[in-house]
């Protein structure tokens, strides 16, 4: 189906049983020039797409080489091999500690060969990890049910560790309805409830993890499809600084460093012997992880950002986001934001507001960073942020039309309850389109 001026939206779009039902809003300028401009002002909800604002706020307020500072102190005195104090682990809220995407950093090892370069042989104390950074909301109330089990639906805390998530491994059946095998992970303290059944080939991964009746409890339900004989899940981390603080005490283990008592979540308020040594860990710079969010969509990255921007609180954090959208003078009327990332089902934004806010990035002092972080595949120049739901999608960026103009666009599409490919090769024929005319 090719869109065409004359008939961009409306004959299309009423008249295709697909989209019948569905909501769309579509707004694009070049310069100050209106070049399309579809029930702008509609309130829809934006998916991952928000996660510009986020990105953009941090960098105006954080700067671009930002960095997290998370620390390790060794406290109390060391005698005859043995540290008679505790270890302090210092949180800051870095998304991106011990992740799977920079594995190079080894911040465990490091810092345990750190303590054993000390002399120390045993620990008469505790491991103390320390979240008093953040508060203790972990994820919005909006977020469903059906996410937070889920690596996507990880929470923010103090300290975090490996993207919050850790995998779920299945043995899978031969024929459609037949249960799978849950290889029970290694999480410590932690019950799964297998439900998951095999589905027909093609029909991808509909296994989802659900949070039981107490935290250590998850029931996996869905399908996986056939013609596999193993399949990995990636759900969330219940308790992600007390992961971090067990995960120390092994890797100093691993130095022949024994630790008599255990890990222990404090939040500012414990009594701290004399400081002999620190040592620390910096994230990578702030534009390196907004690339990672603008390309890999990683909603726990997006909403420790938020919480950072609002010293710890997430509604702090969106009051400095709203600050912003007032300072770049965007009409925010029908917008109701919620979080960084995009996974509440309450956020609502216009294309006719997003493309203003896009518009007016353009004379900010970062802006060429952003624009390259925002960069795709694409036959002509094209700079875009997703966003995907099971009911619709939502594109907003930036790409370079024929005669060399940038136009600035925001497409979103809600309930559409059509085939995914459908509305994915619709959307790319709309970008093809604001690339071609005139």
């Amino acid at each position: 189906m090719r869109v065409y001026a004359g008939a961009l939206f409306q004959e299309v779009l009423e008249k295709d049983v697909d989209f019948r039902g569905a909501s769309c809003s579509l707004c694009a300028q070049v310069g100050d020039k209106p070049l399309i401009d579809y029930q702008s002002f509609k309130s829809l909800l934006p998916n991952s797409i928000i996660k510009l604002l986020t990105t953009a706020t941090c960098l105006k307020q954080l700067k671009e080489s930002f960095s997290y500072t998370t620390v390790l102190q060794v406290c109390g005195e060391i005698k005859e091999g043995i540290l008679k104090g505790d270890l302090v682990l210092i949180g800051s809220g870095d998304p991106s500690l011990e992740s799977e995407l920079y594995p190079e950093a080894k911040t465990l090892t490091r810092w345990a060969q750190g303590v054993k370069a000390l002399g120390v042989d045993s620990i008469q104390g505790d491991i103390l990890v320390d979240v008093s950074c953040f508060d203790t909301i972990a994820f919005p109330p909006s977020w469903g049910l059906d996410d937070v089990g889920n690596y996507y639906g990880a929470g923010t805390f103090g300290v975090n560790f490996r993207d919050n998530c850790y995998p779920l491994e299945f043995k899978l059946g031969s024929y459609a309805g037949e249960a799978t095998t849950l290889i029970e992970p290694k999480i410590k303290g932690m019950q799964h409830i297998n439900e998951v059944t095999m589905d027909a080939v093609g029909t991808g991964d509909r296994a989802h993890v659900f949070e039981g009746e107490r935290e250590n409890l998850r029931y996996i339900r869905g399908t996986l499809p056939l013609g596999y004989s193993t399949y990995t899940i990636q759900a969330s981390l219940p308790n992600p600084p007390q992961a971090f603080g067990e995960a120390l005490q092994e890797a100093l283990q691993k130095e022949n460093i024994t630790c008599s008592n255990g890990v222990r979540i404090v939040s500012g308020l414990y009594q701290k012997k004399a400081v002999l040594q620190s040592f620390f860990h910096k994230s990578p710079p702030l534009i390196e992880l907004v690339k990672k969010i603008h390309q890999k969509s990683i909603n726990l990255y997006a909403e420790c950002l938020l919480k950072t921007l609002g010293l710890g609180s997430r509604e702090g954090g969106l009051k400095v986001v709203k600050a912003y959208l007032e300072e770049l003078h965007v009409d925010v009327r029908g917008w109701r934001l919620f979080d960084g990332g995009g996974l509440s089902y309450k956020n609502l934004v216009t294309t006719k507001g997003f493309t203003s806010f896009l518009a007016a990035l353009q004379k900010e002092s970062y802006f060429e960073a952003f624009l390259r972080s925002l960069e795709q595949k694409a036959p002509y120049p094209l700079f875009v942020k997703t966003g995907t739901s099971s009911e619709g999608k939502s594109l907003a960026g930036y790409l370079v039309n024929k005669k060399g103009e940038r136009v600035v666009f925001c497409l979103m599409v809600n309930r559409f309850l059509g085939p995914s490919q459908k509305l994915k090769e619709w959307m790319q024929d709309v970008l093809d389109y604001l690339h071609s005319a005139e």
